[in-house]
């Protein structure tokens, strides 16, 4: 929340090249950090609090050394990429990777009270210090100051974690899992580390190499498109829907029951609001985020084709019938093509180009996980996605948004256009979501 407040404020109050600084040094963190803790948070959620203990008892001193030096060997380079000082970058680089450790340890050990009491003044702090900060911004002393607050919530979760783990009984009967850690951790660890970079790798080199206030434009276009929240929605289903599956035998009807009413459902948030951003893409930039960014209107164009595709978790069916190999191939094939079409896409369409690549690219992965799905279930296609209920609902979307912008515009200014296209937007999810609960409730 905190970041996406901080997103709208200082685009529209800062200067290209400051804005643009300040979200390079995040791109860098983000991606960087997610490097330097090597998977541990992704793994340690899946397992609970006392076969934590139990690993970390088997884990060598040797081991534990081999983690703090990784971790620190790239908070150092941080340090060095990074706009702000050497210390400073060090500082910043280590707390975020405390904080997404303590959170996975208390988030299995369900301490989510707590942590979502600290997450909520951390989140506070971090509004209220960029808001100060509004009038004379200044990118270190910002960052001293914020890495003043990641210290204190280190602390505070550190105490927490100790208070808890240190009652938590060791038991014996753990030898058998002790050997399948190793391979969930480079399993998990390699998916989180490839999301990661597929999500940040394009603005960490075009922040290498563009002028910050170009690379201002990329990033807010880019940025945009991942819709805030949405993220968060889809991974609470997604959790949901494992759930369920759990429940049910591998490749039942059943499963596949639950995938199809699930992409159902999940379409009549996902299309609408595809549809909304795709028409009203240029009222939603010169209201929320500032005339002066119009010019990223076309990264965000491009950027939004692979949203549709959310509405459906194709590694969830994946994850159920235990293909984690084949989630990680998938991920790789879609680096792989990022890495061969992002010169060519770039050197033929400029910015706009860079996300081409990444859709592209996301549309063959997701190709390919239907692909072996049908070839592990021996199931058609039509089985586990809504093919005909996503083509109807994606004409009818479209016609609807397209009209009610083409007639607006004509009438309203631009920031009457974006309330009209959000009010139609909730009236649209609401009537889409009870037409197909009614179909699926018969």
């Amino acid at each position: 929340m905190g970041a996406v407040v901080v997103l709208v404020v200082y685009s529209r109050s800062l200067p290209s090249n400051e804005y643009g600084a300040y979200q390079d040094l995040w791109v860098k963190l983000l991606l960087i950090g997610t490097v330097a803790y090597a998977g541990l948070p992704i793994t340690i959620i899946t397992f609970s609090p006392d076969a934590i203990r139990f690993f970390w008892n088997k884990v060598s001193i040797r081991l534990r050394l081999a983690l703090l030096g990784w971790c620190v060997l790239w908070a150092i380079l941080f340090g060095y990429l990074s706009t702000v000082s050497l210390i400073l970058g060090i500082l910043l680089a280590l707390m975020y990777v405390a904080n997404a450790i303590q959170e996975a340890l208390l988030m299995s050990a369900q301490k989510m009270k707590a942590l979502v009491w600290i997450n909520f003044f951390y989140g506070s702090y971090f509004i209220l210090l960029h808001l100060y900060f509004l009038t004379s911004f200044n990118l270190e002393v910002l960052m001293w100051w914020l890495a003043l607050g990641m210290l204190i919530r280190s602390a505070l979760l550190s105490w927490i974690v100790f208070q808890h783990y240190i009652a938590v009984q060791i038991p014996k009967n753990q030898a058998e899992e002790w050997n399948n850690v190793w391979r969930l951790w480079l399993n998990l660890g390699l998916y989180d580390l490839l999301q990661t970079v597929m999500r940040y790798a394009d603005k960490f080199v075009l922040g290498l190499f563009l002028s910050t206030s170009v690379f201002a434009i990329y990033f807010n276009g880019s940025q945009a498109a991942d819709i805030p929240f949405l993220p968060y929605f889809l991974g609470a289903v997604s959790t949901s829907i494992l759930l369920q599956l759990s429940s049910v035998e591998k490749g039942h009807s059943k499963a596949l029951g639950i995938m199809l009413n699930t992409g159902i459902v999940l379409s009549d948030i996902v299309f609408p609001l595809f549809c909304f951003l795709l028409f009203f893409r240029e009222e939603l930039f010169s209201v929320v985020l500032s005339p002066k960014y119009l010019p990223s209107v076309q990264v965000f164009t491009v950027a939004i084709f692979s949203l549709p595709l959310r509405a459906y978790n194709y590694t969830t069916l994946l994850q159920h019938l235990h293909r984690g190999d084949l989630i990680n191939r998938g991920a790789l094939i879609d680096l792989f093509l990022v890495l061969c079409l992002v010169y060519p896409c770039y050197h033929l369409w400029g910015l706009p180009g860079v996300p081409l690549s990444f859709v592209i690219a996301t549309y063959v992965q997701v190709g390919f996980y239907v692909y072996h799905i049908q070839r592990i279930l021996h199931k058609p296609i039509a089985s586990f996605l809504p093919l005909k209920n996503w083509m109807q609902k994606m004409i009818v979307m479209a016609i609807l948004f397209y009209s009610l912008h083409y007639f607006v515009m004509q009438e309203l200014h631009s920031m009457s256009v974006l309330i009209v296209g959000l009010v139609f937007l909730f009236i649209s999810v609401l009537f889409s979501f009870f037409l197909d609960r009614r179909k699926l409730l018969r």
